[in-house]
């Protein structure tokens, strides 16, 4: 009971952010939009008789001779995944890529995971042979970033407006990923990404690499419904290995 009683890391933890500033929730809705990662908690068997045995106060031993019913062990099991679901968010299960559990347990308190995901789902596709294809490119190390691209509004099969149609979110290296950017969210706004703004974020970059900081990037792209209608563009995923390398072809070439 000593331990319980002692004053907790997280108990002094402070925000220093705004949660209403419109970069942070566009910054926010990147990194659940752009990654996979999910809470996901699945008790062992031993979990699970570990729990029986303190509810009916026995042994743990005992349970090798009176080992408990399948109904039972699956109470246990449900008791468990409750239990884990109200842990603070740094505590909690996650399955998916190691590099996004910390963003996503930060960022599920402002901009809920199922939630979010679910209201903006991975757009599908159907390839000229009528394939549904899924529009996304896993991560790998070779080319360093992923991307989803989401329906914003799947309510709306022919949008005329861009907030109703599709947006690209991207998470990778920051390099790659300045490299592929030619404008920069700045308090809500989308300005001109510059050679003095580029230096600033490369530089950056460099600091919390140089304190051995690992860095991630994010990127948002929203498509004009007029150039890539979600009900019939066929995105060219075969080439997304080198997406954005060519500086001298312009967003608009895409669509062409």
């Amino acid at each position: 009971m000593r331990n319980l009683a002692r004053e907790k890391p997280d108990d002094n933890l402070k925000a220093e952010y705004d949660g209403t500033e419109a970069g942070f929730v566009a910054l926010v809705e990147a990194v659940v939009c752009g990654t996979y990662t999910i809470f996901n908690y699945d008790p062992t068997e031993q979990e699970q008789k570990q729990l029986y045995a303190r509810v009916k106060k026995v042994r743990i031993s005992d349970l090798d001779d009176h080992p408990p019913s399948a109904a039972d062990l699956k109470e246990m099991r449900a008791r468990l995944i409750a239990a884990e679901a109200k842990l603070l968010n740094t505590a909690r299960h996650c399955k998916g890529d190691a590099s996004e559990t910390g963003l996503v347990q930060f960022a599920h308190s402002i901009c809920d995971l199922d939630e979010t995901r679910g209201k903006y789902p991975t757009h599908i596709f159907k390839n000229a042979a009528g394939k549904e294809t899924e529009a996304l490119i896993p991560f790998n190390s070779d080319w360093k970033f992923n991307l989803f691209i989401r329906d914003m509004n799947p309510a709306v099969r022919e949008p005329t407006s861009i907030e109703d149609n599709l947006t690209l979110f991207m998470k990778g290296a920051p390099e790659r990923m300045i490299a592929r950017c030619t404008r920069l969210l700045v308090n809500g706004e989308e300005v001109e990404m510059t050679d003095a703004i580029r230096k600033e974020v490369e530089d950056a970059n460099s600091g919390f690499g140089n304190l051995g900081e690992r860095v991630l990037a994010f990127a948002r792209c929203r498509l004009d419904p007029a150039k890539f209608p979600k009900s019939s563009y066929q995105f060219d995923v075969k080439t997304w290995k080198t997406w954005g390398e060519k500086k001298e072809r312009r967003f608009a070439d895409y669509a062409d």
